[in-house]
Formats: C-alpha cells, sequence, structure tokens
C-alpha cells in the first residue's frame, strides 16, 4: 500500500515493505528519500527508478531478483556493457525463474554489469547470490585463469576499483582465487571463479568511509584468449540494506556526496 503525501512543494512516496529473509540476520530496506521531484520515475516492486541513463539515485533501492522481466532484457536501472550479460532462465534460480548471466566466452573479454545508483548509509550491506562455471587451474586450484569481482564507484562512468580497495570487506563468500595470466584484463587480482554448481551466499560490508556517497556497484568478469569457454556465472537475489534496521536516510537538507 503506498500513500502520497504533500511535503513542501516535493512528492514523498511512502511505500510498506517485507523485510527479505536470508540464513543470515534479516536484511531490511533501505529507505531514501532524494530532494527532488519524481515527475519521471515509477514504481516497481517497491523500488522507485530514475532515468537509467543518469547518475541521479534511487529513493528505494530493495532487491533485484530478475524475475519481473522476461529474458534477456536487464530490469530497469540495470545495464551492462555488452549482450554477454543478460537475464536468463534459469532452473535452479534462487526465486524462480530467472538470474542474471554471462558466458564466459573462449577469447579475451572484459565484460560489466551495473547496478543502479544508490545513497550508501550507516552499517550499509551489499547481499546477493551466485553460482558459476569458469575456468580455473585444476593443477594449482588456488589459481584462474577468468574470473569475476564485484567493482565500486562514486560517478556512473567511474573510475572503478575493486570493492576490498576502497574499505569494502567480505562477510562471507569473499573471492575464492587468483587471476594468474597475464592476458586477463584482471591478471593478478583476487576473483571468484571455479566450479560453484549451487548458489552461495556473498554478503559485502560496505565501506563506512563512504556513507552518504552516491555509488556505483558492478559485476565485472574478465577472460583470457586460451580457446576454453564455459558456462559463466549467474546472479541472482541481489540486495542492499542493512541488517536488523529500519532505514529512513532523509536527505531533504543536503545532496549526496560525491566520492571517490
Amino acid at each position: 500500500m503506498k500513500n502520497k503525501i504533500d511535503l513542501s512543494g516535493m512528492l514523498m512516496t511512502v511505500a510498506k515493505f517485507s523485510a527479505c529473509l536470508l540464513p543470515l540476520a534479516p536484511l531490511h530496506v533501505v529507505a531514501q528519500v532524494v530532494d527532488t521531484s519524481f515527475h519521471n520515475s515509477n514504481l516497481r516492486d517497491g523500488t522507485l527508478l530514475r532515468d537509467p541513463g543518469s547518475d541521479a539515485p534511487l529513493s528505494f533501492l530493495v532487491d533485484e531478483s530478475f524475475d519481473q522481466v522476461a529474458p534477456p532484457v536487464l530490469p530497469q536501472g540495470w545495464r551492462s556493457t555488452a549482450t554477454n550479460w543478460q537475464t536468463v532462465e534459469d532452473l535452479i534460480a534462487i526465486s524462480a525463474p530467472n538470474a542474471a548471466h554471462v558466458f564466459e566466452p573462449p577469447f579475451i573479454s572484459d565484460n560489466f554489469l551495473f547496478a543502479p545508483a544508490f545513497i550508501s548509509v550507516a552499517h550499509m550491506q551489499l547481499r546477493f547470490k551466485q553460482r558459476m562455471d569458469i575456468e580455473y587451474s585444476k593443477a594449482a586450484p588456488d589459481f584462474a585463469y577468468d574470473g569475476v569481482v564485484l567493482e565500486i564507484a562514486g560517478s556512473r562512468n567511474g573510475p572503478f576499483f575493486d570493492i576490498e580497495n576502497k574499505g569494502g570487506t567480505f562477510a562471507s563468500g569473499g573471492y575464492t582465487h587468483l587471476i594468474s595470466i597475464s592476458n586477463n584484463p584482471l591478471a593478478g587480482r583476487n576473483v571468484w571463479s571455479g566450479l560453484v554448481p549451487d548458489y552461495k551466499d556473498v554478503v559485502v560490508n560496505l565501506p563506512p568511509s563512504l556513507i552518504g556517497c552516491l555509488l556505483f556497484v558492478r559485476w565485472r568478469m574478465g577472460t583470457d584468449g586460451d580457446l576454453v569457454g564455459a558456462d559463466g556465472y549467474y546472479l541472482d537475489n541481489v540486495q542492499f540494506g542493512v541488517p536488523n534496521e529500519y532505514i529512513f536516510a532523509d536527505t531533504f537538507e543536503k545532496t549526496p556526496q560525491a566520492c571517490l
């Protein structure tokens, strides 16, 4: 149920949401009210979206299950630099029937999936579920030829940095391999890789130094040129929120900081 309130000439939409439960502590909705009119926005599944071509943040950022669109289309507000990232039907998706997916091509490539902009608040976490079949070294299991990383930026166009390099930490599900080959765009970096047939939880504590900042995150797959491809990487149930709290970040009196 939604109630519209005229607040000094600004339109504020108050929505009632259900908390998303994981095997860990409950991750509740973060409601972010932005000091601007909502004339070109639309409310869909508890998520107030702006022009996906703009740096304007979401007013409500809840979660994305990729189930409200028909494959291969990405949800509104999400974007990719290549058609390699798309929504697909996945028989074992956590929330049926869809997940986001990127195929692992048998040539050198660098593929990005961008989430919508958001404003970080205290104790904020990013949670998602992932599974993969990505080429790694069977002779040296800690090393990989291809892999996926999570990156963060303060602008739609970057520069982007690895989440750990800017103070983010993995509460669970951190990187598993090191790219050991020089012709991968992610050479020398820690990545997710290997064979993970079932979805696993990833919980990321967002950098505390970036509270109040307008932020962007992206998933990035890098592959080498050894002519070996695989099924690739699946992403589902992406959630931004704060454990055990309901946060209403009132930004009527201030503009989100430009950071990074």
